[in-house]
């Protein structure tokens, strides 16, 4: 009798819990009945702790949250065997010292490694504008030859998050997922000094509302402006910060070396080829509301050491 007993026990908690997994299943179908749910898709890369290389990750392990409340997966699948294509755009900073043009080679060597089926554009963010230097094209070796030295003059910086924001609207319709490498030194004086500030920044909070509503993965580069030797150290630390803020929330990376321009982008280029690789579809049943706001959106996996990385906001479809 003793031995039923304790047998008993773990036999109604596995009950339990699978009325409760039930319970949870009814409810994300009754949202889908119900006419509010609207399926939304996003980019999502995945990365690990450690910076190795993750493994596959399996579409009954990632977990979707949508202003804190767990949303259905319908479909989870690898971006890189997909059909759907990737537009690679490499915007510069017109604002940048002259001494990026040493990374230049770097640069062509990363544009001339992507896939075959990648288009790639060079762009540089200039007073506010996005000037397409090489539109789309799979022609690496055209793309290549695209870069040339930053024009502005010297001890400006101005416009750069605009340019950012002018980019999406010129993005074209054509249905691949999105990527731009921004490389600039993140300062941004359109509202003036103190509002280079990552929080109180309204330029930047523009570009990083357009990048979430186009889709678009943001990857930075810091390099040094002309304005920094005018104004030293604070400026530099706020735009870095403004840099970090902007691929977190778009569900990229930012990557830095001190507080100047690398001496090479070669690692930081090797890192996000390997991060292109790892990118993933995810399309899940969101809550929409009578206005089509725009909602946080949590995505992790219940696979240790695993971090996904997806835009930190979504908008949401208006509910029909």
């Amino acid at each position: 009798m003793q031995i039923a007993g304790r047998l008993r026990t773990p036999l109604l908690s596995l009950t339990i819990t699978a009325a409760l997994a039930f319970g949870a299943v009814e409810a994300l179908r009754a949202q889908s009945a119900a006419g509010n749910g609207v399926p939304v898709t996003v980019t999502v890369t995945a990365t690990s702790h450690d910076k190795a290389a993750t493994a596959s990750v399996p579409e009954n392990e990632v977990v979707v949250r949508q202003d804190g409340d767990l949303r259905r997966v319908i479909s989870w699948k690898s971006a890189t065997h997909d059909s759907q294509g990737l537009d690679l755009a490499i915007m510069i900073d017109n604002q940048l010292t002259r001494r990026i043009s040493s990374n230049f080679d770097e640069l062509r060597r990363f544009v001339r490694s992507q896939n075959d089926k990648t288009n790639v554009a060079v762009v540089y963010a200039d007073y506010g504008s996005a000037k397409i230097e090489q539109g789309f094209t799979t022609d690496h070796e055209q793309a290549s030859k695209a870069f040339h030295i930053p024009s502005a003059f010297r001890g400006t910086s101005n416009g750069t998050f605009d340019s950012v924001r002018d980019m999406m609207k010129k993005w074209p319709d054509d249905g691949n997922r999105r990527v731009l490498v921004l490389i600039s030194s993140g300062i941004d004086l359109s509202d003036g000094v103190s509002d280079t500030n990552p929080y109180r920044n309204l330029p930047l909070d523009n570009a990083i509302e357009a990048a979430q509503r186009a889709n678009a993965v943001i990857f930075t580069i810091y390099a040094s402006g002309d304005s920094r030797a005018l104004r030293g150290d604070f400026l530099t630390i706020n735009g870095q910060g403004s840099l970090d803020r902007m691929a977190d929330e778009t569900g990229g990376k930012a990557f830095f070396q001190g507080l100047s321009t690398p001496v090479s982008l070669e690692p930081f280029l090797k890192q996000m080829s390997g991060l292109l690789g790892q990118q993933y579809l995810l399309t899940f049943m969101a809550e929409a509301n009578s206005k089509g706001d725009y909602s946080r959106l949590k995505v992790s996996s219940e696979q240790s050491g695993v971090e996904l990385r997806a835009p930190e906001h979504v908008r949401v479809p208006r509910a029909q």
